[in-house]
């Protein structure tokens, strides 16, 4: 039995393919043929996809932290490919149509995730409600990061309240 079944039956599907995997060539997939889909429905293939597209460097060159950053890739594919949640799909292409990038949405929707998966892991399972609103929020600007604030100078940071000496 799939880990998580694609939907064949989804009016959108290809589309929601080539957004999730970039990097894999599924030009000659017939959606059509159930038979075509059974690689796509084993969760090592769609990981194989994500990990191509994330090259072991910086931040991503521990194992540790790579397999954290695919998985929940992972876990927003998985959603997007099940409809499961159906607002999953929908926010992301909310993202997208707002000027961020492809992988900036599914950090976005991840991060709600990842928070879920905290609060259970601690034993304190949000209700789904917490997530979808999460969703219904994105994009807020508190997803981008915030520059650091700098000194007229160009220095260090000001701060607040502290004058400094001349």
């Amino acid at each position: 039995m799939p880990d998580a079944p694609i939907k064949p039956e989804l009016p959108d599907l290809a589309e929601r393919l080539a957004f999730l995997f970039p990097e894999a060539d599924l030009s000659t997939l017939d959606l059509a043929d159930p038979h075509a889909l059974a690689e796509l429905d084993d969760e090592h293939t769609r990981l194989g996809f994500i990990e191509a597209e994330h090259p072991r460097t910086g931040d991503l060159a521990d194992d540790e932290r790579f397999r954290l950053h695919t998985s929940l890739h992972l876990i927003v594919a998985n959603q997007v490919l099940t409809d499961d949640p159906p607002q999953a799909w929908p926010t992301l292409q909310r993202i997208v149509a707002k000027g961020y990038t492809r992988h900036e949405a599914l950090h976005m929707v991840a991060t709600g995730m990842s928070e879920a998966l905290f609060y259970a892991m601690q034993g304190r399972p949000q209700p789904p409600e917490v997530y979808l609103d999460y969703l219904a929020g994105l994009p807020t600007q508190a997803t981008r990061p915030k520059p650091r604030p700098t000194s007229r100078t160009g220095g260090t940071p000001s701060r607040p309240g502290k004058r400094r000496r001349r």
